[in-house]
């Protein structure tokens, strides 16, 4: 739920020096960077970045990224330990990425740390994070370390040394969702941001005002308020209330800052994906089933919508869209690019930090973009730089930058008087499930004004101010199913022992 990180902090807080010490030997350390003003009035633009994408008729690689609208990636997904708070990297099944090469000497990163560290090396405003949870990773235990403090301390160390080796700027912790506000456990003066529901049972868990002066960035989940759990069709991502499923963004956010959270340390999270029910007469109607979806049962990638033959409807009351074809039945629930951009204006308006988007693969190219139309909406975006000096990383092309000869560092690094035992180790991932919630009644406004596109046709509801307040809200994260990734094999060395269940690189495969 917190990011360990050495991410820039706003202005006036001082970033922690960070230490830990191998159980191998040796230290890890993370070094605070330079204070540089950001640019005035500049925005985050955060998003995920999923490491089962390579996978798949249409693979998404990291080079892939459109660099020119992203501020902050957060890789998806690591994991923890539920008993030791160990943080760990899902068992490596790929042997290869596109871009590796293997004839490199050395202990060396590949896969997609390696191409994101590049990435960074050319970028030097773009600051990646591994952030571990989800929903699958959030269920069985794997959060249960959080209410013991040597568990937790574990946690922070192994998080570090996680960073350190692979180049990343920060630990984002995507906990869903703590049951109970002992679950939160104490506050940790590393733990710099959080990526946190927008639904009232599991807000109200949070220890806000005493999470809040250690966290740089609240990014909330605001979407997937209806779905396949749902009693009928619904917006999945509506700004404003009332929907049928008692849930909105605005509502979330007006609770988040009614309890101390500054809006300026807040993104709204905006998907790359859409929602759907099939055989059904309309929004908040019945239907039966989801479809199959682009990649899982009932999710289309945004990139894969309007369905052809739908017409789209953009309700400027609730701020949310649909598509619909009457033909076949089928309702998608998704964000346009007209609605994207009321809700960057809404960012603006309300001073938020920026957006948060899940996930980077489904999003459109060129004009039609929603990360595009989100960052030129919100004007100039975060310029402070990413993170490049790793003189500890176990990895020799992350120390030498790739070839390019170690970066130096700056302010002078003055390390703390503590250490902390910290290991890095690797777990098996699974598969992401998700659950029926409960969603409450309400009503909505009607429809009209129906204007015909090309491929669909585009309805818009008339504007007018939201009426009544949300009380209670229902959220769930998107559940794509993860594969396995070559992120970072070591090289087999006859003279070391293993044990059962270590994966290693021999031979190049």
């Amino acid at each position: 739920m917190n990011l360990v990180s050495a991410m820039p902090l706003p202005a006036g807080m001082q970033m922690p020096h960070l230490l830990a010490k191998r159980a191998s030997g040796g230290t890890c350390r993370v070094r605070p960077r330079a204070k540089i003003t950001p640019t005035v009035g500049g925005r985050i633009n955060v998003g995920y970045f999923t490491n089962w994408g390579v996978y798949g008729e249409q693979p998404f690689y990291a080079q892939n990224i459109t660099t020119d609208t992203i501020t902050h990636i957060l890789y998806a997904f690591g994991d923890c330990d539920g008993t030791t708070g160990m943080a760990k990297l899902s068992h490596l099944l790929r042997s290869t990425i596109a871009g590796d090469t293997w004839t490199d000497t050395g202990n060396n990163l590949y896969g997609n740390f390696k191409q994101l560290y590049a990435l960074k090396l050319k970028h030097r405003t773009i600051k990646v994070s591994l952030s571990i949870g989800g929903w699958t990773y959030s269920q069985a235990g794997h959060f249960d370390f959080v209410t013991s403090p040597t568990a937790r301390a574990t946690f922070v160390n192994s998080s570090i040394a996680l960073m350190e080796d692979n180049g990343l700027d920060g630990i984002d912790i995507d906990y869903e969702y703590p049951e109970t506000p002992q679950q939160l456990g104490e506050t940790n003066p590393y733990q710099l941001s959080a990526a946190v529901p927008a639904g009232a049972d599991n807000y109200q868990n949070l220890l806000v005002s005493q999470m809040n002066p250690y966290l740089t960035m609240w990014n909330l989940m605001a979407y997937d308020y209806a779905g396949a759990w749902s009693s009928v069709s619904d917006d999945q991502a509506n700004l404003y209330g009332p929907t049928k499923s008692g849930a909105s963004t605005d509502s979330a956010l007006s609770w988040y800052t009614s309890h101390g959270v500054p809006a300026g340390k807040i993104t709204m999270g905006i998907p790359l994906y859409g929602r759907a029910f099939e055989q059904t007469s309309g929004i908040r109607q019945a239907y039966s089933g989801v479809g199959l979806g682009s990649s899982e049962g009932g999710i289309y990638d945004y990139k894969a919508l309007p369905p052809s033959g739908s017409k789209v409807t953009e309700d400027k009351t609730l701020v949310s869209s649909y598509s619909y074809n009457s033909g076949t039945k089928e309702l998608v629930s998704y964000d346009t690019p007209s609605i994207v951009k009321m809700k960057a204006d809404y960012i603006v308006k309300k001073g938020l930090a920026g957006a948060m988007f899940w996930e980077l693969s489904g999003d459109k190219t060129g004009s039609d973009s929603l990360v595009r139309m989100t960052a030129q909406n919100m004007g100039g975006l975060d310029n402070t730089p990413n993170h490049i000096y790793y003189p500890y990383s176990q990895f020799d092309n992350i120390k030498n930058n790739l070839g390019q000869g170690g970066a130096s560092a700056s302010p002078t690094y003055v390390p703390p008087t503590s250490t902390a035992v910290a290991t890095n180790t690797r777990s098996s991932s699974s598969a992401r499930t998700s659950s029926a919630p409960t969603s409450s009644p309400s009503s909505s406004p009607a429809v009209t004004n129906t204007i015909t596109a090309s491929a669909s046709t585009t309805t818009n509801v008339a504007s007018s101010t939201p009426a009544g307040t949300v009380t209670t809200s229902v959220v769930w994260t998107p559940t794509p199913q993860p594969g396995d990734l070559c992120e970072a094999l070591r090289i087999w060395d006859s003279s070391r022992g293993y044990s059962r269940g270590d994966v290693v690189r021999y031979l190049g495969a």
